[in-house]
């Protein structure tokens, strides 16, 4: 049984179109009652701005014919009408698409809002990239000078006398020595708490717990966990985090060195200070920091898996009565296989370029030394006693 249809038609090589009757029959369609084309060179396709029209391109005459209405009813006539099978498939995958259009319609605003989302999350991205960029170009100084009232603010005495503190000084030096064109001064101080951790202020004020090195069993241990703290100082990890949180604003007048005389303010409105003390990291950054460290204890002659061996350890502790003093240490550095396997692919490949770090054991360095750190003394911002 014929079906008619309106549509507008397109000869070869025209851009003009008339307005006919489209009649569809058996193997053929039929021009106004006098053209007639065959559905064997016939394609069809989905056309118009809103894609509810369907569009007929006949091969071997190159006409074209754009039918504006009744879609549904144009694609089931030219299913039937098909007998070779040319055109039912892409006819079938069609009617699919068309009948999903009053859905795609009602989920109009919904797609102009997910657009909307995927371009401010976009923007967040690229805002990420240009504050990493500029906290790569705060001045070293005013780093130091932000880190040391950070350090100052928490009103705490630290320990730089006690054979413990000897212990850290002598194991920073040593680490420290190894760094290449590094613009920061390192001082090394021991907060005589039971909590086992480890934390960095930014220029270089590096803090070890006296619950850290009660629980370490070697200076490899130790070395391990503050070559990581190092890490974080000389990646600036701290310094991105801050400008991440301060805003543009307060990013673009640090690079531009408006803080200078200013750094007590600047920490305050940044909201650190003794907070710092529990800052997280992400992943990759805790990462990038392994590595940094693996190689500083390797080149200094401790275990460049000291790090991985201490926190495992602490990991399977069945302590119960010192598992809370654990806690702070886990959680600001979760330890997982994938950071385990890592460190050792990196020893592995050091052992291969530098050999001759692995030949030997540095002997240690004597403690008797007096208690200089590699910045003089002092505490930062205090007189020289």
């Amino acid at each position: 049984m014929s079906k008619q249809f309106e549509a507008r038609m397109y000869e070869a090589g025209s851009a003009n179109s008339r307005l006919v009757v489209v009649t569809v029959e058996t193997g053929r369609l039929i021009i106004d009652n006098s053209q007639v084309l065959s559905l064997d060179h016939m394609d069809v396709e989905v056309a118009g701005h809103e894609e509810d029209r369907i569009q007929l391109h006949d091969s071997q005459t190159g006409t074209a014919i754009m039918c504006m209405d009744r879609a549904h009813e144009l694609l089931e006539a030219l299913y039937d009408a098909d007998t070779s099978g040319h055109l039912r498939k892409r006819a079938s995958e069609i009617q699919k698409k068309v009948r999903s259009l009053p859905w795609m319609k009602g989920t109009y605003w919904l797609r102009v809002a997910g657009c909307l989302v995927a371009i401010l999350v976009g923007l967040h991205f690229m805002i990420d990239a240009m504050i990493d960029i500029a906290a790569d170009r705060v001045d070293p100084s005013l780093e130091k000078k932000i880190g040391e009232y950070c350090f100052n603010s928490g009103k705490k005495k630290y320990d730089r006398t006690s054979d413990n503190y000897k212990r850290i000084e002598r194991i920073g030096k040593r680490l420290t020595g190894n760094l290449k064109n590094c613009p920061y001064q390192f001082n090394f101080y021991v907060d005589d708490t039971s909590v086992v951790n480890a934390y960095a202020f930014p220029g270089g004020f590096l803090v070890v717990n006296k619950g850290l090195i009660d629980k370490a069993t070697s200076d490899d241990e130790i070395a391990g966990v503050m070559g990581h703290e190092i890490g974080h100082v000389i990646h600036r990890d701290t310094v991105h985090t801050m400008m991440h949180s301060a805003g543009v604003l307060c990013c673009v007048g640090m690079v531009a060195g408006l803080g200078g005389d200013y750094a007590r303010e600047i920490a305050q409105a940044l909201s650190v200070g003794r907070f710092l003390e529990g800052q997280s990291f992400s992943r990759a950054k805790e990462a990038s920091c392994d590595l940094l460290g693996a190689d500083l204890c390797a080149q200094s002659g401790y275990d460049a898996e000291g790090l991985a061996k201490f926190f495992q350890r602490m990991e399977s502790s069945s302590d119960g009565t010192d598992n809370n003093k654990v806690v702070e240490l886990l959680s600001d550095h979760p330890l997982d296989s994938a950071r385990v396997d890592a460190i050792k692919a990196e020893v592995e490949k050091l052992k291969k370029v530098h050999p001759e770090w692995f030949a030997t054991k540095h002997p240690p360095v004597p403690a008797a030394h007096p208690a200089v750190t590699t910045a003089g003394a002092h505490s930062p911002g205090k007189k020289k006693h």
